[in-house]
């Protein structure tokens, strides 16, 4: 068997705030299945977000289109979805971990508990997965995606009886 390098040669100290090459690694990891450098990766952008105010940069100046910090919400949030999609219990425990650097770093994006509300719904964590759902429809109630998982989750809640 092949030892894993220590990951933590991936912490970018000269380009803390090239979100290009943070998505480099995560696009990486993701291809060759490393779930837990992808989250670890995933955890790190949202971290180095608020050090760095979100002044990301992406290769050259000037071609990143909109809000920094919203392109970099959304791109996660994209990157997270794959790791429901693996089907992996690595790749779940990342998104949980990222799900959660979500919340902690940016509580007022339904991003988080929204995932958080998911993967418990999925895994038979009703009781659990009502409290994230409802968290997120506290921020927003009319997100249509948190809607249907709360209706999910009662047609799940009411079959379990």
């Amino acid at each position: 068997m092949i030892a894993r390098p220590d990951p933590s040669y991936l912490t970018l100290p000269a380009f803390s705030n090239r979100l290009d090459i943070h998505f480099g690694i995560v696009t990486i990891a993701a291809e060759i299945k490393r779930w837990d450098l992808m989250g670890k990766q995933l955890v790190d952008i949202l971290a180095v977000s608020g050090s760095i105010k979100n002044q990301w940069r992406w290769g050259p100046i000037g071609s990143m289109e909109g809000d920094p910090r919203t392109f970099m919400l959304k791109n996660v949030q994209s990157k997270i979805q794959q790791l429901f999609r693996a089907e992996d219990k690595i790749a779940d425990m990342m998104l949980i971990k990222a799900s959660e650097a979500m919340i902690q770093y940016y509580p007022e994006i339904i991003y988080g508990y929204s995932n958080l509300g998911v993967i418990c719904l999925a895994t038979g964590k009703y009781e659990l997965a009502e409290k994230y759902i409802n968290q997120a429809l506290a921020i927003d109630p009319d997100d249509p995606v948190v809607k249907g998982n709360l209706k999910v989750l009662r047609q799940r809640k009411k079959g379990s009886k």
